[in-house]
């Protein structure tokens, strides 16, 4: 599992990660991901540099091999509006994230 760090990485990064965690895992291993979201398709600003397009992170994921098995609402926050950085008092603690479960086929 990878829990809230997926936004730190640049491209490389991330598909660096995703491609070491396939090579890894056995077949039929999951791979977990959660991060804060952000909402698809909205560019990356100062304010929103801690969140992550889940849709985005999904086809980074399949691209190294994974099949995608389960999408969660277990940390779904329906108040948060997706417009302020993760760190700010009103959304600290409470920001909604993507939960994603993936298969290695």
């Amino acid at each position: 599992v990878t829990f809230r760090n997926y936004h730190n990485l640049d491209a490389p990064s991330r598909d660096f990660l995703n491609r070491e965690a396939f090579a890894a895992l056995k077949s039929g291993g999951r791979y977990g991901v959660v991060d804060h979201t952000l909402r698809h398709n909205t560019p990356i600003t100062q304010e929103l540099f801690r969140r992550f397009d889940p849709v985005l992170a999904i086809k980074e994921i399949q691209d190294a091999g994974f099949v995608l098995e389960a999408i969660s609402d277990l940390h779904y926050r329906p108040d948060d509006s997706l417009q302020f950085d993760t760190q700010r008092a009103t959304v600290k603690g409470n920001s909604d994230r993507f939960t994603l479960l993936f298969r290695k086929p």
